[in-house]
């Protein structure tokens, strides 16, 4: 691969992308211009749920370029090319958290808002007015970014990244299960902190 950062389309190539597998084994073999589809298929995913964890846009920028650098860098490490999305996931998450655990710093709330984060599910289920909604969503925001790293990234990945429990289960590390009682744990978290905040008001 002959650059260091990641490609932009300038729009849809012709023809269809070639199936993950088919590209990583030809990047595997030498093919390194087969890289630049897969970073076409996945770069707005990783930097979107890079933004969502740092809460800074040029941080996440940095930290997508350093997961696609390493990805290349170690393709022929991937056992089961079909498993690519994962293994990139995997990668990016990976280099988040190192990027946070070197600052000891939490994701902004300014940069969970500028994503436009979704999190009804960790807020009360009753029914508010919107300016409501709003201050609610804004308060849960701010409890958000208050999280440790791997409880606020399981929220993200279910909530905004919208990936299935397997999925998810996959990615981080733990069985299905053990994800769903950690985000029924986290949801259960971000409510009583809500209800404080509420009470506080």
């Amino acid at each position: 691969m002959t650059t260091t950062h990641i490609p932009h389309c300038r729009g849809r190539p012709p023809g269809p992308i070639p199936p993950d597998e088919e590209l990583v084994r030809r990047v595997a073999s030498g093919e390194a211009e087969a890289f630049e589809p897969l970073v076409r298929r996945y770069a707005d995913t990783v930097i979107r749920f890079a933004r969502h964890m740092l809460g800074d846009h040029q941080a996440a920028e940095d930290v997508s370029q350093e997961a696609f650098l390493k990805a290349y860098a170690h393709i022929g490490r991937l056992e089961d090319p079909a498993k690519f999305a994962t293994w990139l996931y995997s990668i990016a998450r990976h280099s988040c958290l190192d990027w946070l655990r070197a600052r000891h710093v939490g994701a902004s709330v300014e940069g969970l808002e500028a994503e436009g984060a979704e999190l009804e599910d960790a807020s009360a289920s009753a029914p508010e007015a919107p300016s409501e909604t709003r201050e609610t969503h804004a308060i849960a925001l701010e409890e958000l970014a208050k999280l440790r790293p791997d409880y606020r990234e399981i929220i993200l990945l279910k909530h905004v990244q919208g990936l299935s429990y397997k999925e998810i289960s996959q990615m981080v590390g733990l069985s299905v299960s053990a994800v769903g009682e950690k985000l029924c744990r986290v949801r259960q978290m971000l409510r009583k902190r809500l209800a404080r905040r509420a009470k506080g008001a």
